[in-house]
């Protein structure tokens, strides 16, 4: 207990006088420095008092601040306080109203018409000064002297306000000409106009025509323009005022134009002719140009060869054996001279004539089997007709035409004597008389219809299954060995001789699976081709298109390659249904070796990457691969050699050859 209360010397001296007994004798301190700060002893107790004063002063300091602290927080406090107060600042609805007179509130209300009047009055001061700054700040006056690097007239096709931007310029050229107004649209449309001018020109590049005729270097011919337009072009200047400086010169300019197209209003004495007169009149007459002709010699001299006129034939006899001596022989061909033939190919010439004959080729007739037996029948008609033989009689010959070359195709279905190939059976494509006229499109495409037969002709075609023949006895006819090495192999495989490796027939059965496959894609894409160009075939005889437009007709394509796509696809998931794809990946170097899965791996690595191996590994791989080439080598030639001694060793039945 005598140690939790413990007393200082100055409470022991407080109550020992009120006590009555003598204070305690207490030392006055240390002595102080001249600076006011104390000295203490170099003693334990010295150090003491020392640390005690110190901690007491940082106590002090402690509580300063605190205490200033404190102060700060009441005075924020306060004064947040006082700023939410102020919006209520008057009496409020329960508050008692201060008793005020009239001359009281006269005089508030004077004052706030004064404080407003003073606002109003300080806002117009700003705005004027303002309105003042800016007429200061730019004026017309400031345009004085400025270019406007366009033509007056070209700023009047605008019309209407043109904003005029400073030309953006280098400090040389600034210096030497000063600022220039431009407009932008005006400088698009010049720009695009140059632009369409340089498209027409297209000048060409003469590597001699950088000089000209003083021998003074210049530019290229193409830039002369640009500086002719550059030292050409229009510009006029704008004086103190905004307008022209040089505005009466302008006047004077467009008042000379207009006196140049002026027109006088005075009425002639003379009434002028209704008629002029011949000999005022001038006439310019063209030139005469002599027509060369274009027309193009054939591959052929067939064209260039012209026959003289043969001879009567003498009547056949036919008691005749023998040729005669005195016989006509047929003249030799002559050949043309085409002196004032210009065999110049004229490409564009030739391009529309072609196209002409394909237009007249399409306007012409299709004729019909009716019109074709008509027509038969009028031919034969004249022909038993007298009179009609007496008109043609004078113009003797052998006419002949599409209806008789239509006619002398026609021939009798004749038997043949081989006996055909079993193919397999395919729709025959009918052809009508009309398709055989002359349709541009028809004949275009009878080369690929005929390309179509050639390749089916060459096309591998499938094995029909053959029934074989019942014998007499019931029995099959035994196979000979006489046809060679397949009916041998046949007749061993039959009897059961030949052993079979079910892995090479799954493979062979495979490859044969494949090229039936092959066969079959191929015959269904003729037969698809086939249908497609017969239905456009029957939809253009029967006229639909004719009843479109050629948008139609490209929606109506459009819209059947579809169908016919779609069906083909159809086709082809049907057909890849049951197929099995044998993939075997093989990868082989620049030596032809095959690589295995690491190598391989590494090579495309190298390829993808762009870069390969070190010399070091380089030259181990060549020569790894050196040593397996010998390797090989040996071992063919040592497998070699033991088959043959083995093979001898078994001949002789012995263990050992006896070498001579």
């Amino acid at each position: 207990m005598a140690q939790d209360s413990e007393l200082s010397i100055e409470e022991t001296n407080k109550i020992r006088l009120s006590l009555g007994l003598k204070p305690l004798k207490v030392d006055t301190g240390p002595a102080a420095t001249p600076g006011g700060e104390p000295i203490y002893e170099d003693t334990t107790e010295g150090r003491e008092r020392r640390a005690v004063d110190n901690w007491k002063a940082h106590e002090a300091e402690i509580e300063k601040e605190a205490a200033r602290k404190r102060r700060q927080d009441e005075i924020k406090r306060a004064r947040e306080q006082a700023q939410r107060f102020r919006k209520l600042e008057g009496k409020g609805l329960a508050d008692e109203d201060d008793e005020e007179d009239a001359k009281d509130w006269v005089k508030k209300m004077k004052k706030r018409q004064k404080k407003k009047a003073d606002e109003i009055a300080r806002e117009m001061e700003e705005e004027l000064e303002r309105e003042a700054r800016e007429r200061k700040e730019y004026t017309s006056a400031e345009l004085q002297g400025l270019k406007v690097s366009h033509d007056l007239a070209d700023l009047g096709d605008l019309g209407g306000e043109t904003i005029l931007t400073l030309k953006d310029t280098t400090i040389e050229e600034n210096e030497e000409e000063g600022d220039e107004l431009i407009s932008t649209d005006l400088v698009e449309r010049e720009r695009l106009a140059e632009r369409l001018e340089l498209k027409k020109k297209k000048p060409a590049y003469n590597v001699y025509d950088d000089e000209d005729e003083t021998g003074e270097k210049r530019l290229l011919a193409q830039y002369d323009d640009e500086e002719d337009k550059a030292r050409l072009k229009k510009r006029f200047v704008l004086d103190g005022t905004g307008s022209l400086a040089g505005n009466e010169t302008y006047r004077q300019e467009v008042a000379a134009k207009l006196k140049q197209t002026a027109l006088s209003l005075d009425i002639q004495s003379e009434i002028p002719s209704d008629y002029v007169d011949p000999a005022s009149v001038k006439v310019k007459k063209p030139k005469k140009t002599k027509k060369k002709s274009t027309r193009r010699r054939a591959d052929d001299d067939e064209d260039a060869i012209t026959f003289d006129a043969a001879p009567p034939a003498p009547p056949a006899d036919e008691n005749a054996m023998e040729l005669e001596d005195d016989l006509p022989v047929a003249p030799k061909p002559k050949r043309k001279i085409a002196e004032d033939v210009n065999f110049i190919d004229d490409d564009d010439l030739q391009a529309s004539l072609a196209l002409k004959r394909r237009t007249a080729l399409k306007k012409r007739k299709l004729m019909k089997p009716a019109d074709i037996a008509r027509q038969l029948r009028e031919e034969t008609e004249a022909v038993s007709t007298p009179g009609a033989m007496d008109e043609d009689e004078e113009e003797p010959g052998l006419v002949i035409d599409e209806t008789s070359e239509f006619v002398a195709t026609l021939r009798a279905p004749t038997a043949s004597e081989r006996k055909p190939k079993p193919e397999v059976s395919e729709a025959p494509v009918q052809t009508s008389p009309e398709a055989k006229e002359e349709d541009p499109e028809a004949m275009e495409e009878d080369g690929d219809i005929n390309m179509i037969m050639d390749e089916r002709s060459t096309s591998p075609k499938l094995e029909e299954p053959t029934v074989p023949a019942i014998t007499s006895t019931g029995l099959e006819e035994e196979t000979t060995i006489s046809r060679g090495i397949g009916a041998t192999l046949a007749m061993l495989n039959q009897r059961g001789l030949l052993k079979r490796d079910p892995e090479a027939e799954a493979k062979a059965q495979l490859i044969r699976d494949r090229d039936r496959f092959r066969a079959q894609k191929r015959l269904h894409e003729i037969e698809a081709e086939e249908k497609a160009k017969a239905a456009r075939l029957k939809d253009r005889q029967s006229g639909k298109f004719e009843r479109m437009s050629a948008r139609e007709r490209e929606d109506h394509a459009r819209w059947e390659n579809k169908q016919r796509d779609l069906q083909e696809a159809r086709e082809m998931a049907a057909r890849f249904k049951d197929y099995k794809p044998d993939v075997n990946l093989s990868y082989k170097d620049e030596f032809g070796r095959e690589m295995n899965q690491k190598e391989a791996f590494k090579y495309l690595s190298h390829q993808f990457h762009g870069k390969g191996s070190g010399k070091a590994k380089t030259e181990k791989r060549l020569k790894k691969i050196e040593d397996e080439k010998k390797r090989e080598a040996a071992g063919g030639l040592g497998s070699a050699a033991d088959n043959a001694v083995s093979a001898a060793a078994k001949k002789s039945k012995q263990a050992g050859v006896r070498l001579m």
